[in-house]
């Protein structure tokens, strides 16, 4: 199954994953295999959704996180720790390697390059 990630409506690139993500060894709960919902980035800030993740057969329903956008900085994710995440950014805020927005190899590479920028600029 495709997923593909947008940016401001601007495809990043898609990589496959498979139909069903499973639950790590972590968890709290007892592992489980759950389909794959699309995902909105929402900024806080100024309320615009920048980020999709669409996954080509995935559920009907959409999930909305809030994120910050690439415009707008959160100084309170610094506070979090290990849940730290970066504006913009489209990984995963959980130390847990099964999770469809892990960091992976076979990310595309557009993605990854917009990673990195981001870091870049979050501590240059």
């Amino acid at each position: 199954m495709k997923q593909s990630f947008f940016l401001w409506g601007e495809c990043l690139g898609s990589r496959e994953v498979p139909r069903l993500w499973q639950t790590g060894p972590n968890t709290t709960a007892f592992p489980a295999k759950f389909r794959h919902r699309n995902l909105a980035l929402c900024c806080p800030v100024c309320g615009e959704i920048w980020g999709r993740v669409w996954y080509e057969e995935a559920t009907p329903e959409w999930s909305f996180e809030t994120r910050n956008c690439p415009k707008h900085p959160d100084h309170r994710m610094q506070l979090l720790g290990w849940l730290e995440v970066g504006r913009g950014s489209f990984l995963c805020r959980f130390p847990e390697h099964v999770d469809p927005l892990a960091y992976a190899d076979d990310l595309p590479e557009r993605l990854l390059r917009h990673e990195f920028n981001m870091l870049m600029e979050k501590y240059s």
